[in-house]
């Protein structure tokens, strides 16, 4: 059952705005809609964007803004509240009432009615999820500043922010993206004709998935594909991750993508691909027949790979389309050293084995028609 309390922010002039604190999956607390977006994009044709972050990567939002035609729903990690020596009232971290501070930063941008951002943090020691009285920053900090804060004690969990996001969606269209990767113009109005006629007029049990790319320093972001084409020739673009994790990202066919003629009204479809690479990682468009994300899987291993691998054995097809496309800002060359760290600490005391032990049994389980049709998992 629910667990509900009040979550109140004290503004500058003393008055209190309640919010509902909800209790999820026993071990986090939820504030959903600290910010709601407007109407138009809740309930009407759209696509929702559905992201996740922590505050570090919030100022990144405003690029969303400025892209995205459709809704967006953010939801953000935050560090547990700790309790007075009376216990009954939780005193916020600073981390907390930045965040705060940060999220109204966003609501002042333009199109920022198109947001809404949802507050999550570890429920920790706490029976039930607690009450807490949120006071503004005496300054509001810089985005620039925000690094000063640091990483929560805890390592990030991915897909507890994207379902905590995504639940929250009202569109019946959605797409799971990663806050730093950026949507070419008019990408949301494009797709939303073809997604409305596959998926939602003629039911397909499809996705359809854009594909993605990495920039040089200092580029940014083209306009359209003849541009993006450009920059791949000028080797100041290349396909996400080519240097490193390729197997996990690469969509065949390129040159003959590249060289279809664009068009500015609509998307259309490229290619069906076979999904015959258990490591692929797409991105896509769908409705809410896609699974939640198993959030047993930790931040950097399979973490949205094992998605595909569901859909597959839930028998959904993979429709790459012309066009559209995302750019990450950078060109990645190696793995990192935290990337490397986080990896370590999820493989601890066999932990990991577990996870993938365990996802493949239920795959089994709940779509024994498929286990011989689709590629097996690989950890």
């Amino acid at each position: 059952m629910e667990i509900k309390v009040q979550f109140k922010v004290i503004n500058d002039d003393h008055t209190e705005i309640p919010y509902t604190t909800i209790e999820y999956t026993k071990k986090y607390c939820v504030v959903y809609n600290y910010l709601t977006a407007n109407d138009t994009y809740l309930k009407g044709d759209h696509i929702t964007l559905v992201l996740h972050s922590t505050i570090n990567y919030a100022s990144l939002l405003e690029e969303h803004i400025n892209q995205w035609d459709g809704g967006i729903s953010a939801a953000f990690f935050v560090s547990t509240p700790r309790l007075t020596p009376n216990s009954t009232i939780a005193v916020p971290s600073l981390l907390l009432q930045s965040t705060i501070a940060v999220v109204n930063q966003l609501r002042m941008y333009e199109g920022a009615d198109k947001l809404s951002i949802h507050l999550f943090f570890e429920k920790g020691s706490f029976k039930k999820c607690p009450q807490v009285y949120l006071r503004p920053l005496d300054m509001e900090p810089e985005a620039a500043d925000l690094k000063e804060f640091g990483p929560i004690s805890t390592i990030y969990p991915i897909n507890v922010a994207r379902n905590i996001a995504r639940k929250a969606v009202k569109t019946k269209l959605f797409l799971s993206g990663d806050i730093e990767n950026y949507f070419v113009k008019n990408y949301e109005p494009r797709m939303l004709k073809l997604a409305n006629e596959l998926i939602l007029k003629k039911k397909q049990r499809t996705v359809l998935i854009h594909r993605r790319f990495e920039l040089d320093k200092g580029v940014k972001i083209p306009p359209n594909k003849q541009k993006l084409k450009e920059l791949i020739k000028a080797k100041k673009a290349v396909e996400f991750h080519k240097k490193v994790y390729w197997t996990g990202h690469k969509i065949p066919n390129i040159t003959q993508w590249l060289n279809v003629t664009e068009n500015t009204n609509r998307a259309t479809v490229f290619m069906v691909m076979p999904y015959n690479n258990s490591e692929w990682e797409p991105q896509y468009v769908c409705d809410d027949r896609v699974p939640y994300h198993d959030e047993s899987f930790p931040f950097r291993l399979r973490s949205n790979t094992h998605l595909a691998n569901e859909l597959c054995r839930d028998n959904f097809t993979f429709t790459i389309v012309n066009d559209l496309f995302t750019v990450h800002l950078g060109i990645k060359q190696k793995e990192t050293e935290v990337d490397k760290m986080h990896k370590r600490i999820s493989k601890q005391n066999n932990l990991y084995s577990k996870v993938v032990e365990n996802f493949k049994k239920r795959l089994d389980k709940q779509y024994p028609k498929t286990k011989n049709v689709c590629p097996k998992f690989k950890p």
